[in-house]
């Protein structure tokens, strides 16, 4: 080191000295000296003050409220030619004598003055608005200097956990999420925030967080592509060696995340859970049951994928980075339960902490709770690629875990709109819960295979114009449209009207194939799986008749056919008639649903 670099390195020494010193002299005429007039200045993951004026004026209330008796420098040493490290401890007065330890970055720019000051303070006992350990107790670096990473203008550590946030349109919550994440006891938290194209005032806050405060949060702003998405654009952007994900209108206690990597370091666990508390905003009602009997840092799979609570909810979980080398997110709601059960399945080691740390906000915008919306059909495809996917090992723990949440399904009333879609879902996997040993032992979950024996109708819409069934496309998944074309028609018909000869062909396609014929242009609010669950229906609004649904071969339909054929009542009256007076259609009726459709119309 040259003379004059030997100088600067003293200067600078000297200075942060200086500032340590005015702790106790608050010789204030000293600051001008020591600090640059646009230098950045924070202290425990707080407020960051910008100015040398602001800096003053915060260190003026600090003392106001606290009166520093010794401060003393374990350590200094400097790092690059423009950044000192400081090790301290200092003494303050406030209503009981506290003990503070830390660690300063302190940088400096070509005049000589600090410019940038990151103070890191742990103690056991104080009265400040500081976050517990932050970043790291001095005296740790001290003998791990070599895990610093320095950046021009301040210091971080190397990151352990980063922790996701996934937001579209999450103005009125978000700020409660990140903030909750600013006052974790974890120092070296990473916190990245994906807009998700939001159109609302979720962009904005996620720029002021980044910019208040730089060293915790970073923002990808992205055009819209679904929750799932989001979280695999945050997954490849994090540095942690542990990944965490908060939805953006949930919160986490401030030890959380302390507590599931400590409990990871010890373990060696890839997976770390912890227990959820519900808050259900409607009803103003808390829950939060334990996922597990007891804490453990060696659960047992198979068991926690079949008894365990939350076990398909990414919020409540710390993940090791290695768990998401082979997985990634699908675009579909229920993208959690899709990929966790096969990723839980895969873990060598899984730990538990007995403790609600996440705080599940159930609201009216939730996704999962808007049972109208159609994109609810993916839990379909989730439970079937969680089977499909599982480690072999514990394909049964996985088959019991999806047979009793379906069960659970089945006995919402707001699923009760899918019940067509889980019948043929059961239907499907049949096989596979007949050969579950665990499914079979047990007389409740076994009773899903019942469900594989009730009747569905066939997925085809029969109309006369397609855009009829736009509606109805638009609630339901995999259906084919039908248009009949003109056949041959019965003797008793070719001189019949084009009105009577479509009614026909209508009915003749229902007949032969099955399905939903729909008679008029509607606008559906909600799927319709109640409707197709069952045998024949018929759906009127008012007197009319909208709907008209049949297996194959039907016998109210033959009827139908045959009576239009010889009688003089078009379709429409004919049905009308099937309403008002049920027991003169001996061959079908005790069979027909009659429905009144105004449920699922707008």
């Amino acid at each position: 080191m040259t003379e004059i670099e030997t100088a600067l390195l003293r200067d600078r020494k000297a200075k942060v000295q200086q500032y340590f010193a005015m702790w106790v002299t608050r010789d204030f005429e000293a600051l001008p000296r020591i600090f640059a007039v646009d230098c950045y200045y924070q202290e425990c993951y707080g407020p960051a003050y910008l100015s040398l004026a602001e800096v003053q004026a915060w260190i003026e209330h600090q003392l106001r409220v606290q009166r520093v008796t010794a401060w003393s420098i374990q350590r200094l040493w400097s790092a690059t030619d423009n950044m000192i490290f400081a090790q301290w401890s200092f003494t303050a007065v406030t209503d009981r004598m506290t003990q503070f330890d830390g660690l300063s970055a302190v940088h400096f720019n070509l005049a000589g003055r600090i410019d940038d000051l990151r103070e890191y303070q742990t103690t056991t006992a104080h009265d400040y608005p500081y976050h517990g350990s932050v970043l790291c107790y001095a005296k740790h670096v001290c003998h791990n200097v070599s895990e610093i990473i320095l950046s021009v203008g301040g210091i971080s550590m190397q990151v352990q956990v980063s922790v996701i946030v996934a937001a579209y349109n999450e103005e009125h919550w978000l700020r409660r999420c990140l903030t909750s994440l600013k006052k974790q006891t974890l120092a070296a938290l990473e916190v990245i925030i994906v807009d998700d194209g939001s159109t609302d005032g979720t962009a904005t806050i996620c720029d002021q967080y980044c910019a208040r405060w730089p060293h915790l949060f970073r923002v990808i702003h992205q055009r819209n592509q679904g929750q799932g998405p989001a979280r695999n654009a945050g997954i490849t952007a994090a540095h942690g060696r542990y990944l965490g994900f908060a939805d953006a209108d949930d919160w986490v206690e401030p030890t959380m995340y302390a507590t599931l990597v400590a409990t990871a370091e010890r373990s060696h666990a890839q997976i770390v859970v912890c227990d959820v508390r519900k808050i259900y905003a409607a009803t103003h009602r808390t829950t939060s049951l334990l996922s597990l009997p007891d804490a453990t840092d060696h659960v047992a799979i198979a068991a926690y994928l079949k008894y365990g609570l939350n076990n398909a909810y990414s919020g409540n979980k710390l993940y090791a980075r290695s768990c998401w080398q082979k997985y990634r997110y699908q675009r579909m709601v229920y993208e959690d339960l899709d990929i966790l059960l096969d990723m839980l399945s895969c873990c060598e080691r899984v730990a538990y902490v007995q403790q609600p740390f996440y705080n599940y906000y159930k609201h009216a915008g939730s996704t999962t709770l808007d049972y109208t919306n159609p994109r609810l059909f993916d839990i379909m495809t989730a439970y079937q690629d969680a089977i499909e996917h599982a480690k072999v090992t514990y394909q049964d723990a996985v088959t019991y875990c999806v047979a009793k949440r379906i069960l659970i399904n089945l006995a919402t009333p707001g699923f009760a709109d899918y019940l067509a879609e889980f019948i043929e879902l059961i239907r499907q996997l049949r096989p596979t819960f007949e050969a579950s040993p665990s499914i079979m032992s047990d007389p409740a979950i076994k009773k899903i295979c019942d469900y594989a024996g009730q009747l569905t109708l066939p997925r085809r819409f029969i109309c006369e114009r397609e855009d009829w069934a736009q509606s109805w496309h638009q609630y339901s998944r995999n259906f084919k449209t039908i248009i009949p074309v003109a056949k041959a028609l019965p003797a008793d018909l070719r001189q019949r009207s084009n009105h009577f000869k479509l009614d026909y062909w209508l009915l003749k396609t229902l007949f032969e194939q099955g399905g939903l014929l729909i008679l008029g242009t509607v606008k559906l609010h909600r799927p319709f799986g109640r409707l197709r669950a069952g045998g024949d229906v018929l759906a009127f609004e008012g007197e009319h008749c909208l709907l008209v649904g049949a297996q194959p071969r039907s016998p109210l339909i033959s009827e139908l056919l045959q009576q239009l054929i010889v009688g003089s009542e078009s379709l429409t009256e004919l049905l009308t008639m099937v309403k008002a007076q049920p027991e003169r259609w001996s061959a079908g009726t005790h069979k027909i649903r009659l429905v009144d459709i105004k449920d699922w119309l707008q």
